[in-house]
């Protein structure tokens, strides 16, 4: 949850306006050429098939008729402005394509991902 109102609310700056205050000096890094993820060899597409253990009460994650089963889809696979590739440990875009450290060493600036043809598809 944190992570999207996070994400939300860096949109809603760069809507206002407030992108134009942005620093001069910004070094923005993007990682577009970190390896793909997985196996060279493994077959693309397919089907993937789950269940549930159960049919749930409620969409809660915690609490009272809460159902753990649909935590993960809740919870765990939600997109992140970046994220650590799994094999080389460094950071590579999801939501932002790029991303810069602020002069105080305790700000972080992101371009968010609007939508790039080509871009998604080859990765």
């Amino acid at each position: 949850m944190k992570k999207l109102i996070l994400a939300t609310s860096v949109s809603l700056f760069s809507l206002s306006g407030w992108a134009a205050d942005l620093p001069d000096n910004l070094n923005w890094q993007t990682n577009w050429d970190a390896p793909k993820i997985g196996s060279p060899e493994a077959k693309q597409g397919g089907t993937l098939r789950t269940h549930l253990q159960s049919f749930p009460q409620t969409l809660r994650t915690v609490g009272p008729d809460s159902n753990s089963g649909l935590r993960s889809y809740f919870l765990d696979e939600m997109p992140s402005l970046v994220k650590r590739h799994p094999d080389t440990l460094e950071w590579i875009p999801d939501l932002a394509n790029e991303w810069a450290y602020g002069g105080d060493h305790k700000t972080i600036y992101f371009k968010l991902n609007l939508r790039q043809p080509g871009r998604m598809a080859s990765q």
